[in-house]
Parts: C-alpha cells; structure tokens; sequence
C-alpha cells in the first residue's frame, strides 16, 4: 500500500482491492488485475446487442 494520503483514502483504496479480488476469485493484487484485464478484452470480444 502506497504511503501518505489521508485515512479515507487508504480505506477507499482498500476496499476497492478488496472489492476486485472477491470478484475476480483472487487473493493478489497482480492475479487480480490480469485476471480483470482478461474479462474486459474477453467481454470487449463478444456481440453485444444494442439496447433501445
């Protein structure tokens, strides 16, 4: 975790880490991220219909 910043900001940023490792099903930062990276591009690959 980087230093500074205030104590809101330190939390904000762990529960976003949080958040995204839940999600992925990851325990790392790193793994969490390529693996968030891979579902964007596999999501950004498929035909989405349009909505109305």
């Amino acid at each position: 975790m980087p230093s500074g910043g205030s104590a809101q900001t330190r939390r904000q940023l762990e529960d976003a880490l949080y958040t995204l490792c839940v999600v992925t099903g990851t325990r790392r930062l790193d793994a969490a991220l390529y693996v968030a990276r891979q579902q964007l591009a596999d999501a950004m690959t498929r035909q989405q219909p349009l909505r109305r």
